[in-house]
């Protein structure tokens, strides 16, 4: 089965490796032994790409891979990326100025929750692929850039949501993707936050499997009961990923392999 990324040969170092997106121009440096990017983090990006991102924040940036992605698919918007690990801000940094984004794209190495009062009510689209699991829910990867990445051990959900939803302007937006066991959580965090406007994408593995995965929009300023607004499947019986998937994946512009990749 291929990988979400096809790696570049002769690229690699013992400490990480070169890859490229899935039939994208982005290339991305990633720790060869820590915290590597998911399907989630791509999803993500392509699903908010059907509306204008404007200015962004990719809140918990990880190796850049989402405003990589955003930046480089919607050349007007412009953005910070954020991340609280020293070690993954820095290959964040490298990436954007890899990909030729330097003057679109600033990182920034800190904390969501001590951001400048100067960038609140500042985005028009927070981006967040957060740690899924409460700090004490479950096993912590004994590398600490792993379990930073998976547990919420620099503030809990609801902490970071709050912190986020500070940030955008009136009627911004927050794009959010959280596993549907957590989706309870993530909702009342939004509306603790005072988003509303809430439209939900639930992802099943299968057909035949229940969601497993939620894409979370939620709105500035709005009030609402949330709706589900699509149901999509990930991959087919042949575990080739759908027509639709496959779109986010790699954008709507020409595919020169109609099969797309296995995952």
């Amino acid at each position: 089965m291929s990988p979400l990324s096809t790696q570049v040969p002769g690229a690699c170092s013992p400490e990480r490796t070169l890859d490229t997106l899935p039939c994208q121009r982005v290339r991305l440096y990633q720790p060869r032994q820590g915290y590597r990017f998911s399907i989630d983090a791509l999803l993500l990006a392509g699903h908010a790409l059907r509306e204008r991102i404007g200015r962004f924040l990719d809140a918990g940036t990880g190796c850049g891979v989402i405003a990589c992605a955003v930046a480089d698919r919607q050349r007007d918007s412009s953005g910070v990326a954020v991340e609280v690990q020293p070690s993954l801000g820095a290959l964040a940094a490298d990436n954007v100025a890899l990909n030729g984004l330097g003057d679109r794209v600033s990182t920034c190495i800190g904390d969501l929750r001590f951001l400048s009062d100067e960038t609140l009510g500042t985005f028009d689209t927070v981006l967040m692929n957060p740690p899924y699991f409460p700090a004490r829910q479950g096993q912590q990867s004994p590398t600490r850039e792993r379990a930073v990445a998976r547990h919420q051990l620099h503030g809990s959900l609801a902490a970071l949501v709050s912190c986020v939803g500070k940030l955008l302007r009136s009627e911004g937006r927050l794009e959010m993707v959280l596993p549907t066991a957590q989706l309870a959580d993530g909702l009342r965090a939004c509306v603790g936050a005072g988003l509303g406007d809430i439209e939900l994408t639930l992802l099943r593995p299968r057909s035949s499997a229940p969601s497993h995965l939620a894409l979370i929009t939620a709105r500035a300023g709005a009030a609402s009961w949330p709706k589900v607004e699509a149901v999509w499947v990930v991959h087919d019986h042949d575990h080739v990923y759908t027509e639709k998937v496959w779109d986010l994946l790699r954008g709507p512009q020409g595919r020169d392999d109609t099969s797309g990749p296995k995952a």
